[in-house]
């Protein structure tokens, strides 16, 4: 749950934010990002993080996130159960989805405390409410639906899933041709376009989100890889077990919005694994309407048929679950983990070193920020394009030895402190005659200064 790098950084964004009660127009931190413009496409929820870290605290506000992560996986076996009519393999299939997540799905990417997790509950709550809209024709949800968009559009790039989910089932409503659901859909969908221009960059929140996709930074993030990289066999059997489903029984087209949409973040899954979390959510139902079919007997377990006390049961199980999975797997991340962040390495250069500029690791910076502020200007960290320059990147990338890159830094901003991987990702070759000396080796990382 504290395994994501840029968490720290979105708490000090979050603070400054409060603090000048307006959104910083270039970054602050580092002596590397010039004029550019930083680009805050998250800004209410880093607002939103922040206020709780200070009243509530890290570990709390983790708990909470426990609970809401429980929710949002219990609404999406409610779905499963209305659409299948099998609660008992609705809360199998939902729970194997919550340990794939924990255990085996890079857990940084689903399940950790970032905006990403928070679109995750925002696509199961729109999901819930656009199948209510379908439905009944209730302006209630489309009211709701509304106002979820104009939050989501201010916390994370992923409102294009809620575009994604209204115009596959638009798209079912025109071949069912059902036009009152069509248009609202239509409506929904084109006020919502407007809406995105309440974000702060406007418009041109789109384009930042297009530079992002197509930068070369990506690199640098493992989450953004392709799904192909993942090493888990079990989510590769719930993968494949969703498309199965999908194809099972493809001529009823009463879900033929949600096959859609299920396809369509597939491909967008596959291409950057962290999607793969939405169509192994949206392709539950499918994985349980084919399995109910195959083992009737297995489905028939007798759990509450009442809407209202199935709902309750499976987000009641999925909380115990989630508290369980929480302990026994991961009790050692309450806190800070120290083989992740460079923590001792980060008190040592505080107790020993006057305020410098210093070269750091990419995954390193976002925590330098939030312990340091200001004091020590950074190199970079993982806000990637959307603070620093695209020059930097070609600068960065020229290097394969670590040591050469050191001294280039050193004699282009005149740095002379360094924080960096213990286990160097490139070749790091020393001279014995070089004037950087390593001063401290912590858990992950080592300082080394420059004489």
């Amino acid at each position: 749950m504290l395994l994501h790098h840029d968490i720290w950084w979105h708490i000090a964004v979050g603070d400054l934010i409060r603090k000048s009660g307006s959104l910083p127009a270039h970054d602050i931190w580092s002596y590397t990002a010039g004029d550019k413009a930083f680009y805050i496409l998250s800004w209410l929820w880093d607002v939103g993080f922040s206020f709780l870290n200070q009243h509530i605290g890290l570990e709390n506000t983790l708990r909470l996130q426990i609970f809401i992560i429980a929710c949002t996986y219990g609404l999406i076996a409610a779905i499963t159960t209305r659409l299948s009519q099998a609660p008992g393999l609705s809360l199998i299939i939902t729970i194997f989805l919550l340990i794939i997540s924990f255990t085996y799905m890079l857990p940084d990417v689903p399940l950790s405390l970032s905006p990403q997790t928070f679109s995750v509950t925002l696509a199961v709550l729109w999901l819930a409410l656009t199948f209510r809209l379908t439905e009944t024709n209730s302006n209630i949800a489309f009211i709701l639906l509304l106002i979820i968009f104009t939050i989501w559009v201010n916390t994370h790039g992923g409102f294009i899933i809620a575009l994604s989910i209204t115009g596959g089932f638009g798209i079912q409503a025109l071949l069912q041709k059902n036009k009152t659901i069509f248009i609202k859909l239509l409506i929904l969908g084109i006020i919502c376009l407007l809406l995105i221009s309440l974000n702060p960059l406007g418009f041109d929140i789109l384009t930042v989100q297009k530079s992002i996709f197509n930068h070369p930074s990506k690199n640098h993030i493992s989450e953004w890889g392709s799904f192909s990289t993942v090493k888990s066999i079990p989510a590769y059997i719930f993968v494949i077990a969703g498309i199965a489903g999908i194809i099972f029984r493809l001529r009823n087209d009463k879900l033929i919005g949600l096959r859609i949409v299920a396809l369509l973040w597939l491909f967008a899954g596959y291409s950057e694994k962290r999607h793969m979390i939405y169509f192994m959510l949206f392709s539950s139902p499918f994985i349980v309407i084919m399995l109910a079919a195959a083992f009737r007997r297995i489905s028939d377990l007798k759990f509450p048929q009442n809407p209202g006390k199935s709902l309750l049961l499976v987000l009641s199980l999925a909380l115990v679950g989630t508290i369980f999975i929480w302990r026994s797997i991961y009790p050692q991340i309450i806190g800070i983990p120290h083989n992740i962040y460079p923590v001792k390495e980060t008190e040592f250069i505080e107790k020993n070193y006057p305020p410098q500029k210093i070269y750091n690791d990419w995954n390193f910076g976002s925590y330098l920020i939030y312990k340091t502020g200001t004091k020590y200007p950074i190199y970079i960290d993982g806000r990637s394009n959307i603070a620093y320059p695209d020059s930097l990147f070609v600068f960065d990338e020229q290097f394969t030895d670590e040591y050469e890159k050191m001294e280039a830094i050193h004699a282009k901003y005149d740095v002379n402190l360094a924080l960096i991987r213990k286990y160097p990702l490139i070749k790091r070759e020393i001279p014995a005659d070089s004037k950087w000396k390593k001063v401290f080796e912590g858990e992950i990382a080592e300082i080394w200064e420059r004489e």
